[in-house]
């Protein structure tokens, strides 16, 4: 945000006009939440109107829009489907780190020998969310140090998300910070650090194949996975859309593939498809039927 304090008075009346904070009306917010929801799923109930003004103003000077009702008849026209994806990037939250919950990522570790004990050669595994990459680049680590111990198994890694410019980011694999999860080891592995920046090493990129996708649109045609990330997703669906999204989870994994979400989801009462599995006092799922 530019900053005109400073500027001598004469150059102040070459800002831009303060905006005003618009306040959605009961209507106004009635067609934001049916807007988000039906293109991502994500319900943001009554109490948290705020979200919508608080995340759009800024695209009001961006896309040249007086109001946020004027923002909305734009985005119903959109059909360059730049606004929207611009709408969808700030309405929808993009929290990560590398190995955030390490315990899933142990467990992945765990899994490869069980599937490489069973004969599979190859091991499919998808990021439903990916957000900045911090995940599958996890995935893809464990992979790597499962592949340096000796194991012998072809990885493939699918890391997907519905907001564009999240996923350009994650694809470029470069990070100012790796957060606090990440061990001094795995850095010195698997990054390299260029001018404060740390890049994922290119062979760990490799692994990993990036694709826009709505989770909405989610079609059995998209693969069959050995092992499905989704963590911290559905806590934004109402249980309507949190019932359909894992029955077609469901439909991407066989017979006992499993399904990774975040620590405090759960999906009893959700689907019948899953059946709860516990690892070192976490929970975890695999697919029932």
């Amino acid at each position: 945000m530019s900053h005109f304090s400073n500027l001598p008075s004469r150059k102040r009346a070459a800002a831009l006009p303060a905006r005003q904070k618009p306040s959605l009306g009961k209507e106004a917010f009635l067609r934001w939440q049916k807007f988000i929801s039906e293109r991502t799923g994500v319900f943001i109930c009554e109490g948290k109107a705020y979200l919508f003004e608080n995340r759009l103003l800024p695209l009001l000077q961006d896309f040249g829009c007086r109001d946020l009702d004027h923002l909305y008849q734009k985005a119903l026209a959109d059909k360059s489907t730049a606004l929207v994806s611009s709408i969808i990037e700030v309405m929808t939250t993009h929290e990560t780190s590398f190995f955030r919950d390490r315990w899933a990522f142990e467990l992945l570790g765990d899994l490869v020998d069980r599937f490489i004990a069973e004969g599979k050669r190859d091991l499919q595994v998808w990021s439903a969310a990916c957000s900045t990459g911090e995940e599958p680049f996890s995935i893809a680590m464990t992979f790597k140090r499962a592949l340096e111990g000796g194991r012998h198994f072809r990885p493939h890694i699918l890391a997907s998300d519905i907001a564009e410019k999240t996923l350009q980011t994650a694809m470029l694999g470069s990070y100012h910070q790796l957060g606090s999860h990440i061990r001094p080891d795995e850095v010195s592995r698997y990054f390299t650090e260029i001018g404060g920046t740390w890049h994922v090493n290119e062979d760990l990129r490799t692994m990993v194949q990036f694709q826009h996708l709505n989770l909405m649109d989610v079609e059995p045609h998209l693969g069959c996975f050995d092992v499905v990330f989704c963590r911290n997703v559905a806590i934004y669906f109402n249980i309507e859309v949190r019932r359909r999204f894992f029955d077609r989870l469901a439909e991407v994994l066989p017979r006992g593939g499993v399904l990774i979400i975040g620590a405090s989801e759960s999906l009893c009462n959700v689907t019948k498809r899953f059946q709860r599995q516990d690892y070192k006092g976490h929970f975890y799922y695999r697919r029932a039927s």
